[in-house]
C-alpha cells in the first residue's frame, strides 16, 4: 500500500476490517499469483492530502481479455475504494476524478466485487464510468446478515431474550443432552499463544466436511496470526472429554464482530456444536467485547436469521471498456444477458398472475 496513503486505511479500519492495511498485506501475500499486477490508484487534494485509495489488480484472461479486478475474492465480505472523513461532494469528485485516471489504464473489462449498494460511493462509481462511456452491469452476489444492538448497553441475555423460540428451546435441550453424557468445555484463545496449534485443530475439524483444501492455504493462518498480534482475535473452541468438536474464528476489530469461519464434527450433529460455540461466542463479544455490531458476513443461510436482526446485500459491478474488441464484445453480451433476464422475469410475473 503506498505509504502517503496509509493513514486513509489506519482510519477506515475502525469501521471496517476488509479496509485495513494488514489485510491487503495478508492477502496479497498469500492470494495475489505472482503474474498478476498490484495497482493502486488514489486520488488527493490540492494541498496534497489523501482523499481516495482503489484496490485493485491486472490479470489476463483466456483469449487474452485483459481484467482488472478490485482487490478481492471469496475471502472479502465487503471492498470499495478507501476513503474516511470526506463530505459527499469531495467524495463525489474524487470518485470521478479516480476513475478518469482509471480508464486511461490499459483494460477490456473490469470487476468490482463486492460492493455494498446502500454505500454513499457506490451510486458515484456506476456514475463515473458510465459518463466515461463504460457499459456498466450490477449483479447480485449474495446476501450479508448482521446483528446491530438497539442500544449499545445492551448484554447478552438482553439479546438471547429476543432470539426466536425454536433457537432457544434448541440451545437449552441439546446443551442439557450434551453435559449429562459428556464433559464439556468452553475456551476463547485471543492472547498471545500457540496460534499454530489452534490453526492446525482448525483445519482438521474444518476438512472432516470437506474433500479439498482451501485454494489459497496460507491465506487463513496468516489472517489469524495477523489478527492475533493487532489483538483482534476471537478464536472459540468447544472440546467434549476433552476432544475438539468445534472450532470458529471470530475477529473484534473496533465496535464490530466478524464470524469469520466456523466447523465442527459432523458426528457430533446431534448435540448442535455448532450452535452452542456461536452462542458461547456471542455472549464473549457482547458481554466482555460490548460490541454494538455483529456481522455474520456472507451467505443467506436461513440459520442466520435467527440469530441476527438485519441484512444487507452484496453487489458486483462489471465494467466494459467499450473503446476494444474484447471490451466491446463483453458489453454488447452483458447487455443482451440482462435484456434476456428482464424479459423472463416479466414472462413469468405474468404467468404467476
Amino acid at each position: 500500500m503506498p505509504g502517503d496513503y496509509i493513514c486513509l486505511a489506519d482510519d477506515a479500519e475502525k469501521k471496517d476490517l476488509f479496509s485495513s492495511q494488514d489485510w491487503f498485506n495478508n492477502f496479497i501475500a498469500t492470494v495475489v499469483h505472482e503474474e498478476c499486477l498490484i495497482v493502486w490508484v488514489g486520488c488527493k487534494s490540492d494541498s496534497g492530502e489523501p482523499l481516495l485509495l482503489w484496490p485493485l489488480f491486472r490479470s489476463r484472461e483466456k483469449f487474452g481479455a485483459k481484467k482488472l479486478d478490485s482487490l478481492s475474492n471469496f475471502y472479502t465480505t465487503l471492498w470499495g475504494p478507501i476513503h474516511s472523513g470526506v463530505s459527499d461532494i469531495t467524495l463525489e469528485e474524487s470518485i470521478r476524478e479516480s476513475v478518469a485516471a482509471i480508464c486511461a489504464l490499459d483494460w477490456d473489462y473490469c470487476d468490482l466485487s463486492p460492493l455494498d449498494p446502500k454505500m454513499e460511493s457506490y451510486r458515484y462509481i456506476v456514475d463515473a464510468f458510465r459518463a466515461n462511456k463504460n457499459h456498466v452491469q450490477p449483479y447480485f452476489i449474495y446476501g450479508n446478515w448482521l446483528f446491530n444492538q438497539p442500544t449499545v448497553t445492551d448484554t447478552f441475555s438482553e439479546y438471547y431474550l429476543q432470539r426466536p423460540s425454536r433457537l432457544k428451546n434448541t440451545l437449552k435441550r441439546k446443551g442439557n443432552q450434551l453435559n449429562r453424557k459428556h464433559s464439556v468445555n468452553y475456551r476463547v484463545h485471543q492472547e498471545k499463544g500457540d496460534v499454530e496449534k489452534n490453526i492446525d485443530e482448525f483445519s482438521r475439524l474444518y476438512l472432516l466436511r470437506r474433500d479439498i483444501q482451501e485454494p489459497h492455504q496460507q491465506f487463513i493462518p496468516g489472517l489469524v496470526d495477523m489478527a492475533e498480534k493487532n489483538g483482534w482475535l476471537r478464536m472459540g473452541f468447544l472440546e467434549v472429554d476433552d476432544v475438539m468438536v468445534s472450532a470458529q474464528i471470530w475477529f473484534v476489530v473496533g465496535a464490530t464482530a466478524y464470524i469469520y469461519k466456523l466447523c465442527h464434527d459432523p458426528k457430533f450433529d446431534q448435540y448442535s456444536v455448532g450452535s452452542l460455540l456461536t452462542m458461547h461466542m456471542m455472549e464473549h463479544v457482547l458481554d466482555r467485547d460490548q460490541v454494538s455490531k455483529i456481522d455474520f458476513l456472507s451467505g443467506d443461510d436461513s440459520y442466520k436469521k435467527d440469530w441476527m436482526n438485519a441484512r444487507e446485500e452484496r453487489w458486483g459491478l462489471q465494467i466494459s471498456n467499450q473503446s476494444t474488441p474484447k471490451g466491446l464484445y463483453r458489453a454488447i453480451k452483458n447487455g443482451l444477458l440482462d435484456l434476456y433476464k428482464r424479459l423472463t422475469a416479466k414472462h413469468i410475473n405474468r404467468e404467476n398472475y
